[in-house]
């Protein structure tokens, strides 16, 4: 059974001196923390007592791995076909930048593009821009679509 004490027993401060109204205070400070030692006390004692009852089992199960000569083999042959699978990986996407950048540097397509941005008397100013520009998608779209069927 916990005790509390009402607001209403509780004395201002301002109606105290302050000798009284600190030895109020360090009463109910010393109520308080024995109130909290013996609730924590009592089931600290009940839970021993559950324990040292029924001790908690522990098991443990190792399992000891096989091996065989078929898994060992297999490992072989994987190292090889991973090495050559590993090479031609790596170079995917180097080849196909580099395809991508031989397409992109033809002269045949910056004259096509050039005829294209001629034609208006708005883009002929900046075409050097524009063919750039039209390289720079053509690059993405055709880096994307290889990448995609890689």
């Amino acid at each position: 059974m916990t005790r509390s004490t009402p607001l209403d027993q509780l004395q201002n401060r301002s109606n105290e001196n302050n000798m009284a109204f600190e030895e109020n205070e360090n009463q109910l400070v010393s109520e308080i923390l024995k109130e909290i030692e013996e609730s924590d006390q009592a089931p600290t004692v009940q839970n021993l007592e559950s324990t040292q009852e029924h001790p908690p089992k522990i098991e443990q199960q190792i399992e000891e791995p096989t091996f065989s000569g078929s898994f060992m083999e297999e490992n072989i042959e994987e190292d090889n076909i991973s090495f050559y699978q590993n090479v031609i990986n790596n170079t995917k996407m180097p080849l196909l930048v580099g395809l991508i950048t031989v397409i992109l540097s033809v002269p045949q397509l910056n004259n096509f593009i050039l005829n294209l941005v001629s034609n208006s008397v708005i883009l002929s100013k900046y075409s050097t821009l524009f063919i750039l520009l039209i390289k720079f998608v053509l690059g993405v779209g055709l880096f994307y679509f290889g990448k995609q069927n890689l």
